[in-house]
C-alpha cells in the first residue's frame, strides 16, 4: 500500500519518466512479489537500462518463474542491451529453477535434459563473450547446471578453469555426488588436501554424502 501511494505521488509529479525513480518503484513491486504491477511499471518506463531488466528478472525469479526470466533475458539482448554480471546470474539461476522444476530430469519432463543443457550452453557462451566466466559465482553456477544435467565432463572442464576457491571445490564435489560418482568425489577431496585448500563445513557434508552413496552401492 505504501508503495502504491508513493507510485501515485511520483506519477503526479511526473517523476516516473526518470529511469532511477521508475527502477526503484519497479524494485519495490518485485520485492513485494507483485509481478503484475511490476510488469505494468516496466512497460510504462520511457527507457529501459540494464538495471530495469535486471530488477524485473529478479522479480520473476522471486516467484519461481524461471521461464519468464529467461524470456526477458533474451528480449533484453534483442533490444541491444548487453547483460551485466547480475542479469547473467539471474539467467543462470533461472536455468537452475527449470532443472529443479523438472526433477527427476528425463525426456518425458516438460523440458528435457537436452533442452535445459542447450540453455546452459548458451548462457555459458554469453558468460565467456561478456568476460564474466571468471566470476566465481558465475562459473560455479554454470558448473552446477552441468552437474544437474548429468554432464560431468563439461562440469570438469569448467572446474579445470576455475580460480579453485573452496566454493569451486564444493561445487565440483556436489556434481560427483549428484551424479552418483561418490568415489570421484573422494579422490577430489584428496586432491583438495594435496593442494592445501582448506575445507569448510559444506565440504565435509558433501564428502560424508559421498561416503554414504558408496556404502549404499
Amino acid at each position: 500500500d505504501i508503495g502504491h501511494a508513493l507510485h501515485a505521488d511520483a506519477m503526479k509529479k511526473n517523476f516516473t519518466s526518470k529511469c532511477f525513480v521508475g527502477n526503484t518503484i519497479l524494485s519495490t513491486y518485485c520485492k513485494c512479489r507483485n509481478i503484475r504491477d511490476a510488469e505494468d511499471i516496466f512497460s510504462e518506463l520511457s527507457q529501459h537500462d540494464v538495471v530495469s531488466w535486471s530488477v524485473l528478472m529478479s522479480g520473476y525469479l522471486e516467484v519461481g518463474q524461471g521461464t519468464k526470466t529467461l524470456q526477458l533475458y533474451s528480449w533484453m539482448q534483442k533490444q541491444g542491451i548487453s547483460p551485466d554480471d547480475r542479469t547473467l546470474m539471474f539467467a543462470l539461476q533461472a536455468c537452475c529453477c527449470l532443472i529443479d522444476e523438472n526433477e527427476p530430469l528425463n525426456e518425458d519432463s516438460k523440458l528435457s535434459v537436452k533442452s535445459i543443457l542447450e540453455i546452459g550452453h548458451a548462457l555459458h557462451a554469453d558468460a565467456v563473450r561478456s568476460g564474466f566466466a571468471s566470476n566465481v559465482f558465475v562459473e560455479n553456477t554454470i558448473l552446477g547446471i552441468y552437474g544437474k544435467c548429468r554432464s560431468v565432463l563439461e562440469a570438469e572442464n569448467v572446474f579445470s578453469r576455475t580460480s579453485k576457491h573452496v566454493v569451486s571445490w564444493n561445487a565440483m564435489l556436489s556434481v560427483y555426488v549428484e551424479c552418483n560418482q561418490g568415489i570421484y568425489a573422494l579422490f577430489l577431496y584428496l586432491q583438495m588436501q594435496e593442494e592445501q585448500v582448506y575445507p569448510d563445513q559444506l565440504t565435509f557434508t558433501i564428502v560424508i554424502r559421498a561416503c554414504s552413496s558408496i556404502v549404499d552401492k
